[in-house]
């Protein structure tokens, strides 16, 4: 599985594309971000109201990610075209709600008990600070549990989606129990953070370099990233035995 990960974005013909495709993407996202901070430093409002538009570049991306666990999950070696870039960004708008509704609940938790525990502190004074900062510290932590749980289910359940085209799919934890129950699927899917961890350390760096850093970073990140989901598909693969896969895509 590590050396079919690594290996996978150079695999076919058309990597260069591909690369070059992802790479513009995340670059002009970067650059979007950027403009959108500038403005909001000099007019809050428009700056807030501007910033989703720096994410919708990352839909393309996050589009093609599910592609790419789909093919991997159908026994596909290479990687698929980045061509139907109006497809990519559907799914990627699908994936990018997928993700909103997995960790809701996790997020509306800290803020429902910040806002309790500081209305009990106000209410009661010391005493009731003590116990609202218990509540907090217990509601937060109970909070980042859940977001870890949920960020293990989560790239099951984007395959799901693109296996299925089904979103319905996603949260159907029935189906995805006998994939994120497996050791297979625990062990892939820490390598594909391990490959997310060492390619953002790497394209961290290289963003550090003026103007060429700039370019190559969004790059050498997009060519990670697309080891780490290969490496998702096949965890998939691994912890789901309904889901037949080639000897290229074994977890062994």
């Amino acid at each position: 599985m590590i050396s079919d990960a690594i290996t996978y974005p150079i695999e076919g013909e058309q990597t260069a594309e591909i690369l070059v495709i992802g790479g513009v993407l995340s670059l002009v996202s970067g650059l979007l971000a950027a403009a959108i901070t500038f403005i909001g430093a000099l007019t809050l409002g428009l700056g807030f109201i501007l910033l989703p538009l720096a994410f919708v570049p990352l839909l393309g991306i996050l589009g093609y990610y599910v592609r790419i666990l789909e093919s991997t999950v159908s026994g596909r070696p290479e990687p698929p075209a980045f061509d139907d870039i109006g497809g990519a960004f559907k799914d990627g708008l699908f994936a990018a709600a997928i993700g909103v509704v997995y960790y809701l609940i996790p997020g509306v938790l800290f803020v429902v008990v910040a806002l309790f525990g500081g209305l009990l502190g106000g209410a009661l004074g010391n005493e009731g600070g003590a116990i609202g900062g218990v509540l907090v510290f217990l509601g937060g932590g109970i909070a980042i549990l859940l977001t870890i749980a949920l960020t293990y289910v989560y790239p099951a359940a984007l395959t799901r989606y693109g296996v299925t085209d089904n979103v319905g799919a996603a949260f159907s934890f029935s189906d995805l129990a006998e994939t994120i129950l497996s050791v297979d699927y625990l062990v892939a899917w820490l390598f594909g953070f391990v490959i997310l961890a060492v390619g953002g350390a790497i394209s961290g760096a290289i963003s550090l370099i003026p103007l060429l850093g700039w370019i190559v970073a969004p790059v050498v990140q997009f060519l990670f990233a697309m080891m780490a989901y290969r490496a998702f598909g096949l965890a998939y693969n691994a912890g789901n035995s309904g889901i037949s896969a080639g000897p290229e895509t074994t977890a062994a």
